[in-house]
C-alpha cells in the first residue's frame, strides 16, 4: 500500500510571518514618512506665517510713521535720498524674522508707494512681498469758526453744526452758538496760526509761484492787475491755473454780483460792495479755500444775499459797516470761518451772518504752511 506524504505546515507559516513583517515594516515606513512630511509642512507653514507677519508688519510700521510720527522713527530710516522711508533687516522683539521696507512719495499730496519684504529665519527662509499704496488723511477744520488766539464774538452771528474753537479766551456778546465753544485746540485738530505769517498764499506772494492741487497737478495763481472785481467774468481761470486761484497784493473790493468759481486771495481786506438787492455766490475748487484776506472780511452792501461755499480766512476778523450800509444783508458761510489771534467776528447795522459747518467744504489741506496732524490712512492698493 502506497503511503501519502503530508505537507510541512512550517513553510507556509514562515511565508505568512515574513509577509506580515513586510507589511508592518511598510506601514511603519509610510507612517514615518507621513510624520516627516507633516513636520515639514508644519515647519514650512510656520515659516510662511512668519514671513507674512513680517511683511505686513513692515507695511503697518511704515503707515504709522507716515501718518503720525515720521520725526520719531529710527534716524537711519530717513537718510536714503529719494525715499521717505528706507530700512533693511529690521527685527521685531519676540519674533524670529526680519523685514525690509521702503516708501516713496508719489506726485499726489500725502500719497506714498510702499514696498515690503518679510522673511523668516534660518538658512532657507521663506519670503513674502507686499506692495501697497496709501494716502495720509490730514486734519481739516472740525469747527464752525476758529481763532488762532483770543477771539471776540458779537451779536448778529450764528454758528451752526459745530463749536467755535480758539487758542485762547473766547468773549461772546450774545452770538448764537449752536454747538458751544472751546478755548483750546485738541492735538488731532486742524491747528490755526496766530497770524497771517502762517498762511499759504498758493504761490501768489512769490515770483513765478506755484501750488499743487490735491490730485498732484501743479498750477500757478493769476495775479490781478486791480483790486476791484466788477464781474465774475473778470476771474476766468487759464489752463495753467486749475485751482482757479486769483491773488492781489492789497485790498480787494467786489462790486459785481453773480457767481464766482474761484479762490480770491487779498493781502489786505476783502470787501463786498455790490448794488442793493444783489446776490453773490463763491465756489472754490476742491482742496482750496474760498476767500483769504490778510485784513478783515468787510460787508458794505444793502439787502445782499451772499453764499460762500468753502473756508474763509479773515486775518483781521469780520465787520459789517454800520448804519444802513449793510441793512437786510445776510451772509452765509457754508464751510468754516477762521481768523488770527486777537480778532473779532462782528456784525453791526442790521445785517447778519450764519456760519454753517459743512464738512464737504473744509478740505483745505494747504491753507497753512504747517503740516496738519495725520488722522488716518486710506489704502489705495494692496498686492501680495
Amino acid at each position: 500500500m502506497k503511503r501519502t506524504r503530508r505537507k510541512n505546515p512550517h513553510g507556509l507559516a514562515l511565508v505568512i510571518v515574513v509577509t506580515v513583517i513586510g507589511m508592518a515594516s511598510l506601514i511603519g515606513l509610510v507612517m514615518l514618512s507621513g510624520a516627516a512630511l507633516q513636520a515639514e509642512v508644519a515647519h514650512n507653514t510656520a515659516q510662511s506665517a512668519i514671513a507674512d507677519y513680517m511683511a505686513e508688519s513692515a507695511v503697518q510700521t511704515a503707515a504709522y510713521y507716515l501718518q503720525r510720527d515720521r520725526a520719531n522713527m529710527p534716524a537711519s530710516w530717513s537718510t536714503t535720498p529719494g525715499y521717505a522711508i528706507f530700512a533693511q533687516n529690521v527685527t521685531v522683539s519676540g519674533v524670529t524674522g526680519s523685514f525690509d521696507v521702503d516708501a516713496t512719495a508719489t506726485t499726489n499730496i500725502d500719497e506714498f508707494q510702499i514696498y515690503a519684504v518679510g522673511r523668516s529665519s534660518g538658512t532657507n527662509p521663506a519670503t513674502r512681498n507686499i506692495s501697497a499704496k496709501l494716502k495720509v488723511i490730514r486734519a481739516t477744520p472740525t469747527y464752525a469758526a476758529g481763532g488762532g488766539g483770543t477771539l471776540s464774538l458779537y451779536a448778529g452771528n450764528n454758528f451752526v453744526g459745530a463749536p467755535v474753537v480758539a487758542n485762547g479766551t473766547i468773549t461772546n456778546t450774545t452770538a448764537a452758538l449752536g454747538a458751544g465753544s472751546r478755548s483750546y485746540f485738541q492735538s488731532s485738530e486742524f491747528a490755526l496760526p496766530a497770524s497771517n505769517a502762517g498762511i499759504n498764499y498758493y504761490g501768489g506772494n512769490v515770483a513765478s509761484g506755484t501750488y499743487t492741487t490735491p490730485a498732484g497737478v501743479v498750477g500757478s495763481p493769476q495775479i490781478l492787475s486791480t483790486g476791484t472785481i466788477t464781474a465774475p467774468a473778470s476771474l476766468t481761470a487759464n489752463a495753467g491755473n486749475p485751482g482757479k486761484v486769483f491773488y492781489y497784493a492789497g485790498d480787494v473790493t467786489i462790486t459785481g454780483a453773480g457767481t464766482y468759481n474761484a479762490t480770491i486771495i487779498a493781502r489786505g481786506k476783502i470787501q463786498l460792495k455790490t448794488p442793493i438787492s444783489s446776490s453773490l455766490t463763491f465756489n472754490r475748487q476742491a482742496g482750496f479755500p474760498a476767500l483769504v484776506a490778510d485784513n478783515n472780511f468787510q460787508v458794505n452792501a444793502r439787502s445782499l444775499t451772499c453764499n460762500i461755499n468753502g473756508v474763509v480766512w479773515a486775518g483781521g476778523g469780520t465787520t459789517f459797516n454800520g448804519g444802513t450800509s449793510a441793512a437786510s444783508t445776510h451772509v452765509r458761510i457754508n464751510g468754516a470761518l477762521l481768523t488770527a489771534a486777537g480778532q473779532a467776528v462782528g456784525v453791526t447795522g442790521s445785517g447778519s451772518m450764519t456760519v454753517t459747518y459743512t464738512p464737504a467744504n473744509v478740505d483745505v489741506l494747504n491753507l497753512t504752511t504747517a503740516t496738519q496732524p495725520g488722522i488716518g490712512i486710506k489704502y489705495l492698493s494692496w498686492t501680495q
